[in-house]
């Protein structure tokens, strides 16, 4: 009876992974400053975070950020200023229809009121000149770009094709993470609403573990499908070859999941919600995976909390860790260096909104945290692959 939910996985990955998966795109761009967690989470003074991990190999490319040359046009290039937030300080009640599905997004008028509208038409005119001018070879123009930057001297600058096939980069993600990611936007609004009001009636508090099991293992496919639907969109990371596509896929599902879902831990509670309508607390996590590793999780997303990335370095951050180093792989070299593109356009992404000393410090403690990526994968699939669904008659 052990080891339900890697079957689970499976299964679903097996569905998903052969099938062509259609997505809508509803064309609508949310604020680009992700909805700050409550800033009294608190980082502990000592965690197992804080161990002196060495940084894995993808990022020894980084180790002297003075070095690296700087996108000269990356201050013309940050989306356009949005005044507007989404505000719900009074409203945390998810709509009847909503789902944890972000593959096939509805329209949402209600939604849609609350974020300040662009002009799609502009938005789509450049993105699809883009597409027609950087949509081949994509994986080459990376390669170029990366033995550019990997061995820089005092004169090396990207040209005008090179910047500009970055900045499309950066806008295609900011773009797809709007599709793939907005449901959760959604449910961290609700998480903030929340922890502003002092609610901590949740839903689910009185439903049995059963009832919690139920929603966990129907959240998985969704989970699947949703990485599944976003990777195959990814720049690059689409062009892999397909035996490699599938390893990534089975092998960083929780890293993916952990990176989408660490906004939604604040104020010492997990907010994430399961698909029959339940809340994921920490008491029902402490129950189903254990107190030890629900803390590392805990620690960990606190962590990248503390950060406070824009919406547009979020989404950058996708497709770093999907690229995570995995020895399995048989084109190690490509996904290499496909990681080491995403990294550079993230910091230059940073660079368009802060300073460089605050972005190489920012930049810096995020590869910390991506360091801490495998150690933590492998606690959990000692810990949650070894779970058992509980019997009817265990007592809470």
């Amino acid at each position: 009876m052990g080891r339900i939910p890697k079957l689970i996985k499976e299964k679903a990955l097996a569905e998903h992974v052969s099938s062509s998966i259609e997505n809508e795109d509803p064309a609508q761009l949310s604020p680009s400053r992700v909805p700050s967690t409550n800033s009294n989470n608190q980082m502990p003074t000592s965690s197992a975070i804080d161990l002196n991990l060495p940084l894995i190999d993808e990022h020894s490319l980084f180790a002297d950020l003075d070095s690296v040359p700087i996108d000269s046009h990356s201050k013309c290039d940050t989306p356009p200023h949005i005044t507007a937030t989404m505000s719900s300080c009074h409203n945390y009640e998810l709509p009847d229809n909503f789902t944890l599905d972000e593959t096939r997004p509805e329209y949402n008028n209600e939604f849609d009121n609350r974020i300040v509208t662009l002009n799609p038409s502009a938005l789509t005119n450049y993105m699809t000149n883009c597409e027609e001018h950087f949509g081949n070879d994509v994986i080459e123009r990376m390669k170029s770009i990366v033995r550019k930057i990997s061995h820089p001297t005092p004169c090396t600058e990207l040209d005008y094709d090179e910047s500009s096939f970055i900045r499309y980069i950066r806008w295609k993600m900011f773009d797809l993470s709007n599709t793939y990611n907005g449901r959760t936007r959604q449910l961290i609004e609700r998480m903030n609403s929340m922890i502003r009001l002092g609610i901590e009636d949740f839903p689910g508090n009185s439903s049995s573990l059963q009832d919690v099991w139920a929603g966990l293992t129907d959240a998985i496919p969704f989970h699947v499908k949703n990485l599944i639907a976003f990777a195959r969109e990814m720049s690059a990371i689409n062009e892999i070859h397909s035996d490699d596509f599938h390893k990534i896929m089975n092998n960083r599902l929780f890293d993916f999941w952990l990176i989408k879902h660490a906004p939604l831990i604040g104020n010492n509670e997990s907010y994430m919600m399961l698909p029959n309508g339940l809340q994921y607390t920490r008491r029902w996590m402490n129950k189903i995976i254990g107190e030890e590793m629900v803390q590392t999780m805990f620690e960990f997303a606190n962590k990248f909390n503390s950060l406070r990335l824009t919406h547009e370095e979020h989404a950058l951050i996708f497709p770093v860790v999907i690229c995570v180093k995995d020895d399995s792989l048989h084109n190690q070299e490509t996904v290499r260096s496909i990681q080491y593109f995403y990294l550079y356009a993230l910091y230059i992404q940073m660079l368009t909104t802060r300073t460089q000393t605050q972005a190489k410090a920012i930049f810096r403690s995020l590869l910390q945290i991506f360091a801490y990526l495998p150690l933590l994968n492998e606690l959990q699939e000692k810990k949650v692959g070894s779970c058992i669904p509980p019997n009817a008659d265990s007592e809470l």
